[in-house]
């Protein structure tokens, strides 16, 4: 589907709520000392309890506890929970950062709650994964709803660095208006092959 900037190109992904997710087939936040995991939702649906937006089980477990609730929770922190919904009326940035000093949950940009630090991470046997398929339990936890440009940090991003994320003068590949990379030539030394 159409993603949240509506520009020709981006594309965000329609969960059902009933038994998609994607799965990355990665345990992406084993053993880190921090973390940032941001990306863009959209729903009019009510969500059920437990619903997973994004995260990995039994280590940064993040979505919707319950219809009226966003949380963030950590095996060594706990929980961090904010007030978010029924409906996210419209697409809303939100990101996820977490150390050895904190945990904060960030709507839009703003910081819209925090608790103790849940690092170093330790590790879980669960993938990270989007839109459901256990990121809180073996339930599933499906989300019934758009989500767009999910990505995950080993480091906590400055809160800056989130605010230009969701205000869309940064994206996770980098800053909007910037020229790609592009490689125009190679030296290469034989002698010393560098």
């Amino acid at each position: 589907v159409a993603g949240h900037t509506a520009e020709a190109g981006d594309f965000a992904i329609q969960f059902d709520g009933i038994d998609d997710f994607v799965g990355s087939g990665a345990q992406l936040l084993n053993l880190k000392d921090g973390f940032t995991m941001s990306g863009w939702v959209n729903f009019t649906a009510s969500q059920a309890n437990r619903t997973g937006l994004f995260g990995q089980n039994d280590l940064a477990e993040f979505g919707m506890i319950n219809a009226t609730t966003m949380q963030l929770w950590t095996p060594r922190a706990g929980a961090v929970d904010v007030n978010f919904g029924p409906s996210s009326e419209g697409w809303r940035h939100i990101a996820v950062t977490g150390d050895n000093l904190r945990q904060v949950i960030y709507i839009d940009g703003v910081e819209a709650g925090s608790g103790g630090g849940p690092a170093p991470l330790a590790n879980s046997g669960s993938t990270f994964n989007i839109g459901g398929g256990g990121i809180y339990d073996a339930a599933n936890n499906w989300f019934n709803g758009q989500i767009d440009d999910v990505a995950v940090w080993d480091t906590v991003l400055a809160a800056d660095t989130i605010t230009a994320l969701a205000d869309g003068t940064l994206t996770p590949l980098g800053a909007k208006d910037q020229t790609p990379l592009e490689i125009t030539s190679v030296e290469f030394n034989p002698a010393t092959k560098e």
